[in-house]
């Protein structure tokens, strides 16, 4: 009994000597902490507390500010457009429209303003308000210059600086005829304008109704003009081109004898555009040639003093040549008829015609490529198409078998720059050939 007394009195003892040491050690710390807590030292680099910062991160109500939405709107011009009639049908108000012009009459007069010219309109539209400020008007002149005006904080305008040269890019389309020209350039990814650019250009020299047979080639280098900050490309200009027919290769070049006078030629300097087109009516078929044969009307053997080309009824039917209508109106069989002096010698006819262009009449003067009319089946004719006739010295001659003089043919140091143009072309175009 003693004995568990004895180690009760030393168990006990035993706990409260632990109790005295962890009350010791507690209260240690605490002086420690108090009086010799580490300093933390402030670099002057290191970042203050930004409260704007902190509610970005934690996705807080109020952590981001919107920025201005930009908008920019293309706005073409309409025919027979003046330049402040123009801006007003867009929203900008009259006094709007007389800054920005004024702000531009030294580098282009509004008389020049076109059909199809493209304008630009940038506006901020800013969260909460309905309304869009326009901060910035951009037009595109051809070829390849930009204007860009920009408005001051008073609400007037003025030109950025003088006109900017756009950027340029070329395209390398190549490829062999199965179908049509029209068909396989479309196909390699050339657009409809050049193509048809490409037509009309080789319609001078190349009969392509005829002329193009399945295998034969082609090639074409288009230069593009483009803006960065509208995003618009131009469909682009033609620089080269070249078929490769069974008659042997056929290339042309576009080149600048002034900066204000462009044109194609040959691989010898000589001009593309001849007196005369061979095909006069867009995307025509022959479907009929120059000499004897059996009138489809008339049942009996005549002599066609002309062509004929088939076409669906209204295709519009261009002028040959440069001119001046001698006759216009109901011909007989011929039905609805044109004739065109070219010259002493020259002269071309038109028959057929559906109706005719608007203000046409004996005397106008024409250009080569005018529309002067439409085809149709009036007179004797058995279904659409355009009648041709080429007249020499008041005789029809078969349009086949006379060699027309081109317009232009350069000569002496303007050919010489030529040969040397065309040289940096041909190297351009076989590394073209090469990267395919």
């Amino acid at each position: 009994m003693k004995f568990r007394r004895t180690e009760l009195a030393i168990g006990l003892g035993c706990l409260l000597v632990g109790l005295f040491l962890i009350v010791y050690d507690f209260l240690q710390n605490e002086g420690a902490s108090e009086f010799e807590r580490p300093k933390i030292a402030l670099k002057t680099d290191d970042k203050k507390f930004n409260f704007k910062d902190f509610q970005e991160k934690m996705g807080g109500s109020g952590a981001k500010t919107s920025k201005p939405e930009i908008l920019i709107t293309e706005i073409i011009v309409k025919q027979n457009e003046n330049f402040i009639s123009f801006l007003k049908r867009h929203g900008l108000s009259g006094l709007e429209s007389m800054s920005i012009l004024n702000a531009i009459k030294g580098y282009y007069k509004s008389s020049t303003l076109k059909r199809g010219q493209r304008f630009f309109l940038k506006r901020i539209k800013i969260e909460g308000d309905p309304t869009l400020k326009l901060q910035k008007v951009i037009f595109l002149v051809p070829p390849g210059k930009k204007f860009s005006i920009l408005r001051k904080p008073k609400g007037d305008f003025y030109l950025e600086k003088a006109p900017d040269i756009l950027p340029k890019k070329t395209q390398f389309v190549q490829g062999s005829i199965q179908d049509s020209l029209y068909i396989d350039a479309l196909k390699r990814g050339l657009s409809r304008s050049a193509i048809n650019k490409l037509s009309k250009i080789f319609s001078y020299s190349v009969d392509l109704q005829r002329s193009l047979r399945q295998g034969d080639k082609f090639e074409v280098l288009v230069e593009k003009t483009y803006d960065p900050e509208t995003g618009f490309v131009d469909p682009g200009s033609i620089v080269y081109a070249a078929l490769y027919l069974h008659s042997g290769p056929q290339k042309i070049y576009r080149y600048s004898m002034k900066p204000d006078e462009i044109d194609y030629f040959d691989e010898k300097g000589a001009g593309v555009r001849k007196a005369l087109l061979q095909t006069p009516v867009k995307g025509g078929r022959l479907s009929s040639g120059f000499g004897n044969r059996n009138h489809p009307i008339l049942g009996y053997t005549k002599t066609h003093k002309g062509i004929d080309f088939a076409a669906p009824q209204g295709t519009p039917i261009l002028a040959a040549g440069d001119g001046e209508i001698r006759k216009l109106g109901w011909l007989g069989g011929y039905g609805n008829y044109i004739l065109v002096g070219h010259n002493k010698d020259y002269s071309t006819a038109y028959a057929h015609m559906s109706s005719y262009a608007k203000g046409l009449r004996k005397g106008t003067h024409i250009k080569q490529g005018q529309v002067i009319g439409y085809v149709g089946r009036t007179g004797r004719a058995t279904g659409p198409h355009l009648h041709y006739e080429v007249h020499y010295r008041n005789q029809q001659v078969n349009p086949h078998k006379i060699k027309m003089p081109s317009q232009k043919n350069l000569k002496g140091d303007q050919l010489r720059n030529f040969l040397l143009y065309k040289k940096g072309r041909d190297g351009e175009v076989s590394a073209f050939r090469a990267g395919h």
